[in-house]
């Protein structure tokens, strides 16, 4: 059933990811494995993001407003959620408001296209894809206007404050 469904997309998603990298991976499991990008590569995964992105609603641009509507609310709760949530968890520990921020953000800018990788390899349906890409629009919406927020009422409050 499901069971066997998942550890055939598991072992797909190990030989597609994870074995071509495999003899530069430490043999220890319990050595940490640090990945620094250097030069241009700084720059590369967002702007591999943006051509991903745009070649993929290059094809469904058209239908986007409808998607937006269908999909919008249910990705601005989940991303507006986990945001909410992960800030209130790190009041909850008592962090600095920096901490708080940085870690609301982190939450809020999931990591949406491994969906999308895992949609179109693993998965091989392109249609698991949509939620994803409506996805990232609400995301960036919600992330900006939460830095926005900061900004310009938290530290202006602070500084008044002071």
């Amino acid at each position: 059933g499901n069971s066997a469904a998942l550890r055939a997309a598991l072992r797909e998603l190990d030989r597609q990811l994870v074995a071509p990298i495999a003899g530069w991976l430490p043999r220890d499991p319990d050595q940490p494995l640090i990945l620094v990008p250097h030069g241009a590569l700084f720059r590369l995964s967002f702007a591999a993001l943006l051509v991903v992105v745009g070649l993929t609603f290059a094809g469904i641009w058209l239908e986007l407003p409808g998607l937006l509507v269908r999909h919008g609310p249910y990705a601005l709760v989940l991303n507006a959620g986990s945001m909410l949530l992960a800030w209130w968890l790190a009041v909850a520990m008592r962090l600095e408001e920096s901490q708080r921020r940085a870690i609301a953000v982190e939450v809020g800018v999931q990591n949406f296209l491994l969906a999308v990788v895992i949609a179109t390899t693993v998965m091989r349906d392109a249609s698991y894809v949509v939620f994803p890409l409506v996805y990232v629009f609400v995301m960036y919406v919600v992330s900006f206007a939460f830095v926005g927020w900061c900004r310009f009422f938290r530290d202006r409050k602070s500084a008044a404050k002071s």
